[in-house]
Formats: C-alpha cells, structure tokens, sequence
C-alpha cells in the first residue's frame, strides 16, 4: 500500500478553508430552508374548517335551532353528575383540612419505619 502524500501547510490551510465554507454554506442553506417552508406551511394552512360534515346516504342534516342564545345556567341548580363535561358550571375547589387536625403529621412512602 502506498502512503497518502502529505500536503503542505498552504494546502492544508486551503483544505480547511473549503471545508469551513462548505459549512457555513450548509448551516445557512439549512437554516433558510427551515425559515422558508415554516412561512409557506403557515400562509397555506387556514386552521380548523367550518363547514359541516355531510350526511351520510341521504339522511336528513340537523337544522340549526332559531332560538341560537346561549341561556343562562343557575349555579344553585343541582346536576346529576357534578364532574361531568358538560354539567356547565364550576365546582368550588375542595379546601384543605383545618389546622390542628387529629393524627402526627408524618408522612413517609416507601422504606420501613
């Protein structure tokens, strides 16, 4: 086998230029593509749709009701189920025990004590 020719400093200095500019080149090129597919998908995506879903085989499509004013829900009104979705009011935030409460105070998980 032959040994690889050593190159000159100038040479080499030549090399490592090319490969710094090609680089650079490629970081920038990279990046300008990055910026510029980001800007063509957002000014060509419009976001969710509007429009309805069409019936399948001929079924009739649900009318919009007339009277389309949100009414008003009366948070003493009691609900079956208060944690469900869309039970439409809020439920106050369980407070912490007392202070002073019965019991050592200790918690520990894991490990024997």
């Amino acid at each position: 086998m032959t040994q690889p020719r050593r190159l000159s400093p100038d040479a080499r200095e030549r090399a490592f230029r090319r490969l710094r500019r090609l680089t650079i080149s490629t970081v920038v090129g990279a990046f300008a593509a990055t910026v510029g597919l980001g800007t063509l998908a957002a000014a060509t995506y419009s976001g969710t749709s509007k429009t309805t879903a069409p019936t399948p085989s001929g079924a009739p499509a649900a009318q919009p009701s007339a009277n389309t004013a949100p009414q008003p829900t009366d948070p003493s009104a009691p609900t079956s189920d208060p944690n469900s979705p869309g039970s439409g009011s809020l439920q106050p935030t369980p407070q912490p025990p007392a202070s002073g409460s019965s019991g050592s105070g200790h918690a520990t998980t894991g490990g024997s004590r």
